[in-house]
């Protein structure tokens, strides 16, 4: 059983202050997203299984999600999943296996990625992997997307909320990303912004009225034009903006990570312990 510090750890790291709320999503239909997967760690008392991050099916057997999520192997991946404490129809539950957290993970959170791969082949008749776009791709400031996730609500305190029960889905815009860098700065964090590897997302505004990602959200996909363009990583606040790793940036990171695993039978490259240690330089770092 993981130590409920790590979830403590999983949540505060990724997070400086904020309204903790998802404000403007509406609830998503079943079977909507069927790419999207929920990344479940087990952090309860009866060592029972809890959502912590999304995570999208990019193939067969790999999902991809942020290495801020701790994904380890025995962790369980659930997909078509819609109401997180209910049994859903078409609903399967996989394993993970094997986690390749990106090499170069820093103390700014700097390529937040990680690659999950599960004990077996998913149907992708049944659940299509999400397309991602070609290396270097660049979306345009402006550009309308969707987040969909089942992260918080509302709630004033970051432990004692718990993930949306029902998916929620929300359209969202790529904006400049002076504004994150602004915006990280101002809140004191601004080394968590990395412009060159990240897009910033949401609507900057005073009143917080979203929509915007939340907390549980972390390491769920945004689609924008049909691709996965990015992927939730530091949330700094709820209801505002929000910086996405920029996947156009890692095509070739990922393809070839899956390549050399699936090539060379790969024994397990885990990374958790030092995605662990580079989110405890992070913990010390931020002023709450």
């Amino acid at each position: 059983m993981l130590p409920e510090s790590l979830l403590t750890l999983l949540l505060i790291s990724a997070t400086v202050h904020g309204s903790e709320r998802i404000v403007g999503g509406t609830e998503a239909l079943p079977g909507e997203f069927p790419y999207l997967v929920s990344l479940r760690l087990p952090l309860n008392e009866d060592r029972s299984f809890r959502h912590v991050c999304g995570g999208s099916i990019i193939a067969d057997r790999w999902i991809l999600t942020a290495a801020v999520c701790f994904p380890v192997v025995g962790a369980k991946i659930i997909l078509g999943e819609h109401v997180l404490n209910a049994e859903d129809a078409g609903e399967v539950e996989y394993f993970v296996t094997r986690v390749y957290s990106h090499h170069d993970l820093s103390t700014t959170l700097r390529n937040n990625l990680a690659l999950v791969k599960v004990d077996r082949e998913i149907d992708l008749s049944l659940f299509p992997a999400v397309t991602l776009p070609t290396i270097n791709y660049a979306t345009p400031v402006g550009t309308s997307c969707t987040l969909a996730g089942w992260g918080q609500l509302d709630g004033d305190e970051i432990l004692n909320e718990n993930p949306s029960n029902v998916l929620q889905k929300a359209t969202i815009p790529i904006v400049d990303n002076s504004i994150c860098a602004d915006g990280f700065a101002q809140a004191g964090v601004g080394y968590l912004f990395n412009e060159e590897v990240e897009l910033c997302a949401g609507t900057a505004s005073e009143a917080m009225n979203g929509p915007d990602a939340c907390f549980y959200d972390q390491g769920g996909p945004l689609i924008c034009n049909d691709q996965q363009i990015g992927l939730v990583s530091t949330i700094t606040s709820c209801g505002a903006i929000t910086n996405y790793v920029e996947i156009a940036k890692y095509v070739d990171w990922i393809d070839l990570t899956i390549e050399e695993d699936e090539g060379k039978n790969a024994s397990n490259n885990i990374k958790t312990s030092l995605s662990f240690t580079v989110l405890s330089v992070v913990m010390s770092k931020i002023a709450f």
